[in-house]
């Protein structure tokens, strides 16, 4: 069987593996759990029914991969392993801002060069789009990056992924 291991984007999310291929149900099953997740996202939730909500996309993601055949639908699953992974790495994220208490990353950190690296434009200024502190606020948390801003981006680049999948199954891929 192919797999595709798409591990370690952020230091603290664990290797994902994945085997391919669906039937158009299992297709259109999966697509409705993303769509599910987008719209309690949107419509917002606490962190527990977070937790609870990528546990239930997990699960329905899983099933989709472990029912598909390996030759079919490469990019439908591209698409939405990498929309996984960024619901996941929003939720370990906001996990770290409840259990360590973290509000920020620091420049100075590994985590926040690699969410910089992921996008570059959370370096931005928060006051122009990005999830930066402005110098304005304090030395010492000039540049530190607000965990609380950096989660849309995260959900916005997911729902790209699941716009993106689809556009695919409307395509018949």
């Amino acid at each position: 069987m192919s797999t595709i291991s798409l591990c370690r984007t952020l230091p603290f999310v664990s290797c994902l593996l994945v085997t391919f291929g669906a039937t158009a149900n299992e297709t259109q099953d999966v697509l409705k759990a993303f769509s599910k997740m987008e719209a309690r996202v949107e419509t917002g939730m606490n962190f527990r029914d977070y937790s609870n909500a990528i546990g239930d996309l997990n699960f329905e993601f899983k099933s989709y991969l472990e029912s598909s055949d390996p030759a079919k639908e490469q990019e439908m699953k591209k698409v939405l392993t990498i929309a996984m992974v960024r619901y996941m790495e929003a939720g370990t994220l906001w996990g770290l801002h409840f259990s360590a208490r973290m509000e920020y990353l620091f420049p100075r950190t590994d985590l926040y060069k690699t969410v910089v690296a992921q996008y570059p434009d959370a370096a931005k200024d928060y006051n122009h789009g990005g999830a930066a502190i402005p110098g304005t606020v304090g030395e010492a948390y000039t540049g530190a990056l607000v965990i609380d801003m950096l989660l849309p981006m995260y959900w916005r680049d997911a729902a790209t992924n699941v716009d993106a999948a689809k556009a695919l199954a409307a395509r018949g891929k």
